[in-house]
């Protein structure tokens, strides 16, 4: 396995990720929130995506529909470097 680069931003709302859905947008991500036997801002999931992180993580209805909305934050991590699109891809499913 390669060692790999990644660049985490954040936190973001939901509200934010709603409003900078890019194409070819992509890497990993981890969404946090309350949890409700450990309590509030606990890490409960990681993803990732070769497509774009708004559609992703709006996608798990669960985190936004079951889970205080308000209370819910995201990391998005990006590839650091220049890779071909199918290496990227590889690279980001070794990553998560």
């Amino acid at each position: 396995m390669n060692k790999i680069n990644i660049t985490w931003a954040g936190p973001y709302s939901i509200e934010e990720i709603k409003n900078s859905d890019k194409t070819g947008d992509c890497g990993v991500y981890q969404i946090y929130g309350a949890d409700p036997v450990y309590g509030g801002n606990r890490l409960l999931y990681i993803g990732q995506t070769c497509e774009n992180f708004g559609e992703r993580i709006l996608g798990h209805k669960w985190c936004v529909a079951t889970r205080d909305p308000e209370n819910i934050s995201c990391y998005l991590g990006r590839l650091t470097g220049n890779f071909s699109p199918k290496d990227e891809e590889v690279m980001i499913k070794e990553a998560e």
